[in-house]
């Protein structure tokens, strides 16, 4: 009774085909999934085009806010040194009391060159000039005429140390920063602490 007959031989194959090939069917699947998401992880998200275009975009017109910007930093400035070379063809030449001093000042510094000092009749406050030429030191002349010889000395001696320190370089230095970073207020905050010293 529990004889095979020659039919379920054949028929033996046909039964289990089918789940065979639901197993293998899935196993392609799933490595065609996993296929598929690999090569979506490799291809670039669909916002970086999208970045790209919107900076193209308006990267010209930031261009043209920093070239502004600059422009006009830069046109202040030169206002401001056509000012100060206005006003220096306006001042007279220091008292030899007082070149003298600058004179003696200078070799305890040990400057290469004593400055040339120049008399301005305005209020204006001591200040050391050094842009295209010889440096020179701006002295308000009511000031001087009201100072004794150690004040005096002590007002050119301040103005010394500047150019000893060669400060005025760092000035050229805080222009091209202001012209070329005029957009970032770290620059304008280091500018104004560097005005305060």
């Amino acid at each position: 009774a529990n004889s095979l007959q020659p039919l379920d031989y054949v028929d033996a194959p046909r039964r289990q085909s089918p789940a065979i090939s639901v197993q293998g069917a899935a196993l392609v699947e799933g490595t065609y999934q996993n296929f598929a998401a690999g090569d979506r992880a490799r291809r670039p998200g669909p916002s970086a085009p999208a970045a790209v275009a919107i900076w193209n975009s308006i990267s010209p017109a930031l261009m043209w806010i920093w070239a502004g910007g600059a422009g006009l930093i830069a046109i202040l400035a030169w206002i401001r040194m056509v000012r100060f070379r206005r006003l220096l063809a306006g001042t007279l030449p220091a008292s030899q009391r007082v070149r003298a001093v600058a004179d003696e000042l200078a070799s305890r510094l040990d400057l290469p060159r004593a400055p040339e000092v120049r008399m301005v009749d305005g209020a204006v406050a001591p200040f050391v000039w050094c842009v295209g030429g010889r440096a020179t030191v701006l002295l308000p002349l009511r000031l001087t005429v009201a100072l004794d010889e150690r004040q005096l000395a002590m007002v050119l001696a301040h103005e010394l140390a500047h150019l000893r320190r060669r400060d005025h370089w760092v000035r050229v230095l805080e222009l091209a920063a202001s012209v070329l970073y005029w957009w970032i207020p770290l620059v304008w905050l280091v500018r104004r602490q560097l005005h305060a010293v």
